[in-house]
């Protein structure tokens, strides 16, 4: 699709209540490198209540501009993996080869495993900015890569940009 989030675009606002819950899903090969959030874009989840919940669920070869799998944009949601969602050789042009968050959020429980970045994060960017307080918690990186053989990039498991970015019980390999 040649859209941001070419599977599912989730837009809140103020007026959602509840959680989005997606289980036993698979998103094989979205994506659209001139886009962002190869699979999933989301955005204005105002609310922190809010949970975008993953359960179960496998992302494999998708792409995108920034956020290979997934792209959060202005949001604070709380984004749970439940330590059963793997993502899975993705790519991403400008950063965020599994994810992308810019936003003030809590993005938990993923595996990131093979995904590559041409630029910094190869696993995951994290863009709280300077008013932001992002935590990433419960995560795990395996083989991700930031840049090329030319082009050597920063964080290939996870870029965290910013102030106030919190990371915890994460674990990286190789």
């Amino acid at each position: 699709a040649n859209a941001d989030g070419s599977c599912v675009y989730i837009d809140r606002d103020d007026s959602g209540s509840g959680d989005v819950i997606f289980r036993n899903c698979k998103f094989i090969n979205c994506g659209n490198t001139s886009k962002d959030g190869g699979a999933i874009y989301i955005q204005d989840i105002d609310n922190v209540s809010q949970k975008v919940i993953f359960e179960n669920c496998i992302a494999v070869g998708c792409e995108a501009d920034e956020g290979g799998f997934l792209y959060c944009n202005d949001s604070d949601a709380v984004i749970n993996g439940s330590g059963s969602t793997v993502i899975l050789d993705c790519l991403a042009i400008y950063g965020g080869g599994g994810g992308y968050t810019e936003a003030v959020n809590t993005f938990d429980g993923f595996i990131f495993a093979d995904n590559k970045s041409a630029d910094d994060g190869g696993g995951m960017y994290n863009n709280n900015g300077t008013d932001g307080v992002s935590t990433i918690s419960n995560c795990r990186f395996y083989r991700n890569v930031a840049g090329d053989s030319i082009n050597k990039y920063a964080g290939g498991g996870l870029y965290v940009r910013d102030d106030n970015g919190y990371v915890k019980n994460c674990k990286f390999f190789e």
